[in-house]
């Protein structure tokens, strides 16, 4: 939801309109007109869950993809049409191809070296008993493992290297191991080894270094949220009514925090209004009740202010 709360205030920054009514397809429609389009999703998936190769499973899905357009007459593929989406393929993994050979190298340097274990094995020491420079030691980790190792290495890595240091600091099973696997995938979004990023780039034809850092700044949750496993109850690891709380509370955290880094709520926000907001965000992601209610009646009164500016600009 934390990247929904970024489009839509880019969205309204920008001055995007929703589509009328009439011009949203039915659901339906949709689904009778490309129902052929989910085979080559159940092929690749099925090859994957099966233990084929990616490489595999990809080729065989791109042959589905021809193979299934075909059941339907308004996506029939020809043989032109086909030649045209093997060349853009070439083309998109030219960029691709060249970011993913120098990420290559970085984590043949990290892999050569054992930098990411080696650093791992330093969180307990240098910690001194903090749960939270714990908690950032293992997100710095798990960005460096993530540069040489795929999600599921990184985390089983991290799992019996840093799990049980934070369960001795006061967190539970649960939450260590939630908080380590969240982690685990930041490196697919955090600029320099950032190969889900880059690979869309190569998709939507952009910059890779810009659409790196660009997906950096929209996955702000992956790095808040585990915050919330281990401090709060939002692991269902107390009181329903807490727990709801938590998540309500965590949830208009996020939305604020969004409208800080977009800078836009209502309208354009001011550095003063932005500062008001991250304040805001970081009262109702403190792990106090309190705390948030400072935090709820603070963004009430922002949102008033607010309005009454926006009215002011638009009675001027």
């Amino acid at each position: 939801l934390s990247v929904a709360f970024f489009i839509h205030f880019r969205a309204k920054k920008r001055g995007l309109t929703p589509l009328r009514e009439e011009e949203i397809p039915k659901v339906g429609q949709v689904l009778m007109e490309g129902w052929n389009f989910f085979l080559p999703i159940g092929v690749l998936m099925g090859f994957l869950i099966y233990g084929f190769t990616p490489t595999y499973a990809a080729s065989v899905g791109i042959v589905s993809i021809v193979a299934s357009s075909w059941l339907n007459r308004k996506t029939r593929m020809g043989f032109r049409d086909i030649l045209d989406a093997l060349a853009a393929g070439a083309q998109n993994m030219v960029s691709t191809g060249v970011i993913l050979l120098c990420s290559g190298i970085v984590i043949g340097v990290v892999l050569l070296v054992g930098m990411g274990i080696k650093f791992s094995i330093l969180i307990s020491t240098i910690s001194g008993g903090s749960l939270l420079i714990t908690i950032i030691l293992i997100a710095l980790a798990s960005l460096i493992l993530g540069m040489g190792l795929p999600v599921t290495a990184s985390y089983i890595v991290l799992a019996v290297l840093a799990a049980p240091a934070m369960t001795m600091l006061g967190a539970s099973l649960l939450s260590a191991h939630m908080l380590i696997f969240w982690y685990s995938q930041d490196a697919n979004v955090t600029p320099p080894v950032c190969l889900a990023a880059y690979t869309a780039a190569g998709i939507a034809g952009s910059r890779p270094l810009e659409t790196g850092l660009e997906s950096w700044k929209l996955a702000k949750g992956l790095y808040i949220i585990p915050l919330l496993f281990c401090y709060t109850p939002i692991l269902f690891e107390g009181p329903v009514w807490q727990v709801i709380e938590t998540a309500a509370i965590g949830l208009l955290g996020l939305y604020c925090f969004a409208a800080f880094f977009e800078g836009f709520h209502l309208g354009p926000l001011s550095w003063p209004q932005r500062v008001g907001y991250a304040g805001v965000a970081a009262c109702l992601l403190w792990p106090r009740m309190e705390v948030h209610a400072i935090g709820l009646a603070c963004f009430i009164l922002l949102v008033a202010l607010e309005k009454a500016l926006l009215r002011r600009r638009g009675s001027g």
